[in-house]
């Protein structure tokens, strides 16, 4: 009997019988994973070729049976399959193995772990750091991110206006019209998101960035470029590929969120998201509150913000918003999830003197001090694009050179606004 640690995560393959011209079009394998009275339901994904896989993390401990069911069901290799495995708990140095996945608190102002450990968010944002990075160099990265303390990481999962593909020139999926995932891009991401895990920390994916003030680069994000039963496909690939992993969905990126907007990102979000069983939020362009647009969708868990890339006087009076929240029924965690950049040119104000260390912490220390203390974003310049060499982010012209020397491959050595001691024992080697 195949023996699963209690919140770790259970794999099987798939062998289709059937050759499909788009797979993840053409047909949906969903997997039943049942436990006592409990029954779970996650999507399979198609993994190249004849290659499904269904990843799934048990929470509880016991005897757990599975089953396939496809639609259309004429697939004997991906429908009636089935299995068993037992689960148990097992003291571990891995913080999520040991505590449980993330929850809302019950006064719902902090997150926690499953087990009711509080947790702080401290996020660094590498939006293209896993799309980006050589393994040596993310290795390095995490490395150095646990060591300070960070319990997050930012990142983009496919292409988007700041990397039209993968280090190795593949994007995530191919045809607008009717995407066709390309499973390499994602077979190499899975490399990236393991790691993160791996290193204590949460993987804090953006599943279509969806920004609109850079039209010649915007037909590159998903979130803006596909129509709507597209883009759920696409994001029911990533949940069904990832929901096992420790993770917090960050559904849709940088865009304004109000409006007709908000109802189409509403509606996407039940749609893509219903039946995960991870936390999730949005993520708004610079000053935008949207809040009140997702409370009360069920898939929506906290309120995440940006109060953007300038240090000025104004954005430090914005960042105050949650102040102004005063319901407390309908009362939910709040996290500044884009800060001030260090090393950042502010927008929109030529001449204007870098970001700097204090700016940074001058943000982050009056988004804390707001409203209910759930976390903080950092963000460097050069480290968030994943530049190897000086050079300004592509589509992002205003942000200025990266400086010499602050590189991914030097992390060991790199400036770090926000740090904090670690306590933990330090983490073993190898995967």
């Amino acid at each position: 009997m195949i023996q699963v640690p209690l919140h770790s995560r259970f794999e099987a393959a798939l062998e289709s019988a059937v050759v499909y011209d788009n797979p993840a079009q053409d047909v949906r394998v969903v997997v039943e994973f049942t436990s006592a009275a409990n029954v779970f339901r996650v999507d399979a994904f198609w993994d190249g070729e004849h290659c499904w896989r269904v990843r799934f993390s048990p929470s509880h401990t016991g005897r757990w049976s599975w089953r396939t069911l496809s639609s259309p069901a004429g697939d004997p290799g991906l429908h009636g399959q089935s299995g068993e495995f037992d689960c148990f708990e097992a003291a571990s140095w891995n913080a999520w193995l040991s505590n449980g996945p993330l929850q809302v608190s019950a006064d719902r102002r902090h997150l926690e772990y499953g087990n009711g450990k509080p947790f702080f968010w401290l996020a660094d944002t590498a939006w293209n750091g896993p799309l980006k990075a050589s393994e040596t160099d993310w290795e390095i990265y995490l490395a150095d991110r646990s060591a300070k303390g960070f319990s997050a990481i930012q990142f983009v999962a496919t292409q988007w206006l700041g990397a039209a593909a993968d280090a190795e020139g593949r994007p995530a999926y191919t045809n607008p019209a009717r995407i066709q995932i390309e499973p390499a891009f994602f077979q190499r991401l899975d490399c990236r998101i393991d790691r993160i895990n791996h290193f204590n920390l949460v993987a804090a994916p953006v599943l279509a960035w969806a920004a609109t003030w850079n039209q010649g680069s915007a037909h590159l994000n998903p979130g803006t470029s596909l129509k709507d039963d597209q883009l759920i496909v696409l994001i029911r690939y990533l949940v069904s590929r990832y929901g096992a992993h420790q993770v917090v969905w960050l559904l849709a990126g940088d865009g304004t969120y109000q409006g007709a907007e908000a109802e189409r990102w509403r509606r996407i979000g039940r749609a893509a998201l219903a039946g995960s069983s991870r936390l999730a939020t949005i993520h708004p362009s610079g000053r935008i509150w949207v809040d009140g647009e997702f409370d009360r969708e069920s898939w929506y868990s906290f309120n995440g913000y940006q109060s953007g890339q300038w240090n000025d006087a104004e954005s430090s009076r914005w960042i105050n918003r949650p102040r102004m929240e005063k319901d407390a029924e309908r009362q939910r965690p709040t996290i500044d999830i884009e800060p001030c950049y260090e090393d950042h040119l502010p927008l929109d104000v030529p001449g204007a003197a870098r970001i700097d260390a204090r700016d940074v912490r001058r943000a982050s220390y009056w988004s804390l001090l707001a409203g209910p203390v759930a976390g903080i974003t950092y963000g460097a310049h050069g480290v968030w694009s994943w530049e190897n060499f000086p050079a300004v982010p592509i589509s992002h012209p205003k942000s200025g050179l990266q400086k010499h020397g602050e590189t991914p491959s030097h992390f060991q050595a790199a400036r770090a606004s926000l740090t904090c001691e670690r306590s933990s024992t330090p983490l073993p080697g190898g995967a």
